[in-house]
């Protein structure tokens, strides 16, 4: 664990005794960075100031226990220039690795949201967490002034960045780790109301993601079949856990997205039931939307095999089976194919073919006589998925007709 450093801006208006209330403990303190000082113990305390604020407060610190090699004068903040300039002071005057206590009472103009922005780049650029983020709450009519814990602010900003990773690139992990620590920390700090689901449903979700990623329909499928079981819990700790709530504008959301992939499967053979195969062209188009066009043509390939035995009153999982009908449609499309084919099966053949070939070219990292171009490969993977869609939901009637066990509900 890093050692703590604190920083605080300076203003440049007079200050007055008072008593600082940090953690239930009292400071009669004339600045609030003494109090942070005598409470946190930082290994260096940095003070940011203009000249200004500087020549105004600098002998009343220096004589309080601050030290000259602290304080670190900034421009005024006029100008984007001057304030990418404070930026810079922050980023070269925090060390790596650090446990950082964030004052921002008497931050001057925009100072506290350009410190705000630092921690954020700080955390990435120097491997620094945050120990607290404190604001002074003075009125001089009080005798006694509450400095407020304000770090669960930031926890916006990594809500942002999990719920969006995971929207966007279909990857659970940095959310499924806010969520533990949410849960953890109720325990950890004995509040009120404990969480008994965060920890719990950011696990599942991981989970389901990385079935996507290693393209597993069975266990994406048979997975979200349970999200309504873990409804009740999620939404009782996002009720009663304030700090939650980004993920609560978000929840129904990622709720009603796991259940478009849900199908009730008894076993893997369940794939190709109706249900199976339309929560396949999901994850198909979930691929797509995440910009993971390996895993979809993976898919796809696979899909189309699996439903050229369905259309065939075939088992779609037998492996010599789904050999058989590799051979069977390659034969079809050198036209070196004895027996009569269905027309449906031609029509397979087309698709099959551009599948074929997108996922050859692709896997084989494009080492290959003339391959395609990232970007045709991402035009034609989107224009394939919708002519697979297309095709079967075409076929897709006529198989299950008559069976109740597969027919829609």
């Amino acid at each position: 664990m890093g050692k703590i450093y604190a920083i605080s801006f300076l203003g440049t208006s007079p200050y007055s005794k008072t008593i600082y209330v940090i953690q239930n403990k009292s400071y009669h303190e004339v600045y609030i960075q003494n109090a942070i000082k005598s409470h946190y113990k930082p290994e260096k305390h940095f003070i940011f100031a203009t000249s200004l604020a500087k020549e105004k407060h600098e002998q009343g610190l220096l004589g309080r226990g601050f030290s000259q090699d602290e304080f670190v004068q900034i421009s005024d903040g006029k100008t984007e220039a001057e304030l990418w300039e404070i930026f810079s002071s922050i980023v070269e005057t925090v060390p790596s690795d650090c446990r950082l206590v964030i004052d921002v009472t008497h931050g001057f103009r925009i100072q506290p949201m350009v410190a705000l922005a630092v921690v954020v780049f700080l955390r990435f650029h120097k491997n620094i967490s945050v120990e607290a983020i404190l604001y002074g709450l003075y009125d001089h009519k009080n005798e006694e002034n509450e400095v407020l814990d304000i770090t669960s602010f930031l926890d916006i900003i990594d809500w942002t960045f999990g719920i969006r990773r995971l929207m966007e690139k279909g990857d659970a992990s940095d959310l499924a780790g806010i969520l533990s620590n949410f849960h953890r920390r109720s325990y950890l700090r004995n509040e009120a109301y404990k969480a008994t689901g965060l920890s719990n449903f950011g696990n599942y979700l991981n989970g389901i993601m990385s079935a996507m990623a290693v393209v597993r329909p069975y266990d994406v499928i048979s997975e979200a079949s349970r999200s309504a079981s873990m409804t009740e819990e999620l939404k009782r700790d996002i009720e009663n856990m304030p700090h939650t709530q980004p993920l609560g504008l978000f929840a129904d959301q990622i709720l009603q997205k796991l259940s478009e992939y849900a199908a009730p499967l008894a076993d893997v053979s369940d794939l190709y039931s109706t249900k199976g195969i339309k929560s396949q062209l999901e994850i198909i188009d979930h691929y797509i939307s995440v910009a993971q066009y390996q895993q979809a043509l993976t898919l796809i390939n696979e899909l189309l095999i699996g439903f050229g035995l369905v259309l065939h009153v075939e088992d779609s999982m037998d492996l010599e089976k789904r050999k058989e009908m590799s051979y069977r449609l390659n034969a079809i499309r050198k036209g070196s194919f004895i027996a009569k084919a269905e027309t449906w099966e031609y029509e397979l053949v087309e698709i099959l073919k551009l599948s074929v070939d997108y996922r050859n070219d692709v896997n084989h990292a494009g080492m290959r006589p003339d391959p395609k171009s990232a970007k045709s490969i991402v035009k034609q993977t989107k224009e394939l998925a919708e002519s697979v869609r297309i095709f079967v939901d075409k076929h897709l009637p006529a198989v299950f007709i008559n069976d109740g066990n597969n027919a829609e509900a």
